[in-house]
């Protein structure tokens, strides 16, 4: 099922939401950008509807940005009725403006909304490569397979692959590997914690499969890494006390 996500509403007007998209499409609801931006990190969206401005916030950074890195579907609605503040929203990419009062514009909102999502529907669905880099770098410590991010994101196995590889030049699983590698140095740089507990922290269950990844990417095992970086760093801070 496909998402709507609602960002500043009254919990009236997502009742009004509610009812132009009946039980076609699973309604998601945020107070602001931040919780925005927290939902579509975890959840696919198909299109945001947002009413602007936002109290003490950046409305046009924050449509920007999710235009840039996700590439949904944006519709705004704002009681501002200055040209150049509709022109503005489209030249960030905006793909329709409504100004309020709300509910005199529900059949117009209705139909462009539903022209839109008719028009993604006919068509393959297409999934967002860059929100699966995003959830790969927020949950990289759970045990994730290719299979999961179909579940979670849906489309077509080759395709994803493809467009993924096309996109940040490695593959998905290659990438979730390469961030649990980064996390695993910071550990054994900045704690004493076990290389266990390193390991697990990072996403893998079995320590000999860890060191075994990990010597691959780093040449050293996750101990030497850890040794070789203090030892480095006691040259360091001796030069520095000599040099002084």
């Amino acid at each position: 099922m496909k998402r709507v996500l609602l960002v500043n509403f009254s919990p009236k007007e997502i009742s009004f939401f509610s009812s132009i998209f009946g039980n076609k499409f699973e309604i998601k609801s945020a107070l602001d950008s931040k919780e925005a931006e927290m939902i579509l990190s975890r959840f696919p969206v198909s299109v945001m509807i947002t009413m602007i401005p936002f109290k003490g916030e950046d409305c046009f950074s924050f449509i920007e940005k999710i235009k840039k890195e996700l590439g949904l579907l944006v519709f705004v609605i704002s009681k501002k009725k200055k040209e150049s503040f509709a022109v503005k929203l489209l030249n960030i990419g905006v793909d329709a403006y409504f100004r309020t009062p709300l509910y005199p514009i529900k059949k117009e909102l209705s139909e462009r909304i539903w022209s839109k999502l008719v028009h993604l529907s006919s068509k393959r669905k297409k999934v967002n490569i860059g929100l699966i880099k995003k959830f790969l770098e927020e949950n990289y410590y759970k045990d994730i397979s290719f299979a999961d991010i179909q579940r979670v994101f849906g489309g077509n196995k080759r395709t994803i692959y493809r467009n993924f590889f096309r996109k940040y030049g490695t593959s998905i699983m290659k990438y979730l590997e390469d961030i649990r590698i980064f996390k695993a140095c910071e550990r054994l740089r900045q704690t004493d914690l076990s290389i266990n507990k390193i390991g697990e922290l990072v996403g893998y269950k079995s320590i000999s499969y860890f060191s075994r990844v990990f010597k691959k990417r780093m040449m050293v095992s996750p101990s030497e890494y850890r040794k070789n970086f203090r030892t480095d760093l006691k040259k360091n801070e001796s030069y520095k006390i000599r040099v002084a």
